[in-house]
């Protein structure tokens, strides 16, 4: 038999290269940025205005992106992490930057993007903000069920892992979780059909602290005894959710959700979609109200509307709003909420705004101001209408600030200028950038 030859492959033994790098900004992943021979250098964890030894991962033909070996000059802004997950959890990424540093490092990032399309100076306003702690009033954890110990773990993905980093607190989480989190902990542990358990979702609706087990099938009898036991010892509320059933109360004691708006009782079910930080909604909400000068005779539009968040408190001040909203679902929540409140001056229909037919079912002539409220994506094929609204003024709520930067360019194209921004400190300790932006035509 002949016997082939095959060659062996040396193994890269080539150590990673280890640069110096000085940290000037930080991008939308809330890592360091820096220049190094003449590429975008990121590096996790740094802050700006460091100097840091770092090794190279990845030597791309625009980018470099480095691990950081040592902080070889420290900014006066970084501070301890206050909580103790901080380095391996993916939840926060800035818990290492003081709060007052987050904001002006997130604004020089907005400044940054704009500069892009030629904008190099930005009519800034105070930006608003609030607690940097237990602000959520809605948290998300994951369940991982290890079989061989038999036991549940809950908590939040690993950084860049879809592992898990098992919690008993979270910082983010509204004040009274901080206790509930850690008994939850273990009696979640101490269920009998616990490795059905896929998720548990925290939420502050007062008066309740509500906890939503999402499972793969119903519980069992003797766990829902557990829990209602658990419920009653911890001042809490437990609903249960199997399958595509709605989330239902273990207690079999239905409750009405709501929160308040500047007088205003804002109804809603556990699925829906609302803003997690209540403190900063409603000063967005205020912002909106002031920013628009709202006068007697105007007409609204407010478009992405989603439950009627900001066009209910906006009616009190205006002669009509109309909202419009992609989800038939929201749009029936925000018709309940406008009659218990009895508002009579507003109105709500569905229409897909990413469609350019139901764009043009849109009379754009009708009203005096624009209000828009997009996911993530923005809002470019709406934008590219602009030419044919009739407002005088356009404010744009981005919780995107790329998206927000092109959507400018459609407007400034339309004769729409930015009178007014500011950031929007939604998430704190986070690398996400809420941002508000007024445009005027001129």
């Amino acid at each position: 038999m002949v016997k082939l030859f095959s060659a062996t492959h040396k193994k890269n033994t080539k150590q990673p290269k280890a640069i110096e790098v000085i940290i000037d900004g930080i991008n939308h992943q809330g890592h360091g940025v820096a220049r190094h021979q003449g590429k975008v250098c990121f590096v996790e964890g740094a802050l700006p205005g460091e100097t840091w030894r770092a090794k190279v991962v990845e030597d791309k033909k625009h980018f470099i992106q480095a691990q950081g070996l040592k902080c070889l000059t420290a900014s006066a802004d970084r501070q301890t992490p206050p909580c103790k997950w901080a380095e391996t959890c993916g939840g926060c990424q800035l818990q290492h930057m003081q709060p007052q540093a987050q904001i002006t490092a997130k604004q020089s990032f907005v400044e940054g993007l704009f500069s892009k399309v030629k904008l190099h100076t930005l009519p800034w306003q105070t930006n608003l903000q609030g607690d940097d702690l237990h602000y959520r009033n809605r948290v998300r954890l994951a369940a991982w069920y290890e079989g061989k110990q038999d036991k549940l773990h809950i908590g939040f993905r690993q950084k860049r892992s879809k592992k898990l980093v098992a919690v008993d607190r979270c910082l983010l989480a509204a004040k009274p979780f901080e206790t509930i989190l850690s008994a939850l902990r273990l009696q979640l542990d101490s269920l009998k059909d616990k490795k059905y358990v896929q998720h548990v979702e925290l939420h502050q609706v007062d008066p309740w602290s509500i906890i939503v087990l999402r499972v793969a099938q119903p519980c069992c009898r003797e766990d829902i005894q557990r829990l209602t036991q658990f419920s009653e010892q911890n001042n809490c509320v437990v609903f249960v959710q199997s399958g595509t059933s709605p989330a239902l109360p273990i207690d079999g004691v239905a409750r009405e959700l709501s929160y308040s708006i500047l007088g205003l009782k804002m109804h809603f079910e556990l699925a829906d979609f609302i803003q997690v930080n209540h403190q900063m909604n409603q000063q967005m909400i205020e912002q909106a109200i002031s920013w628009l000068d709202l006068q007697p005779s105007d007409k609204v539009l407010d478009l992405f509307c989603g439950s009627g968040n900001f066009s209910l408190p906006i009616s009190q001040h205006c002669q009509f709003v109309a909202g419009i909203e992609g989800s038939e679902s929201a749009v029936q929540r925000a018709q309940h909420n406008a009659q218990t409140n009895q508002l009579k001056n507003c109105q709500f229909s569905t229409k897909n705004l990413a469609e350019q037919a139901e764009l043009k079912q849109i009379n754009w002539g009708e009203y005096d101001k624009i209000l828009l409220d997009p996911s993530r994506d923005g809002a470019a094929l709406l934008c590219q209408q602009a030419h044919n609204w009739q407002a005088n003024s356009v404010l744009y709520i981005a919780c995107d600030a790329n998206s927000l930067v092109r959507d400018s360019q459609f407007l400034d194209d339309a004769g729409y200028k930015i009178s007014k921004i500011a950031l929007v400190d939604m998430f704190p300790h986070t690398a996400h950038v809420e941002t508000m932006a007024l445009f005027k035509r001129v």
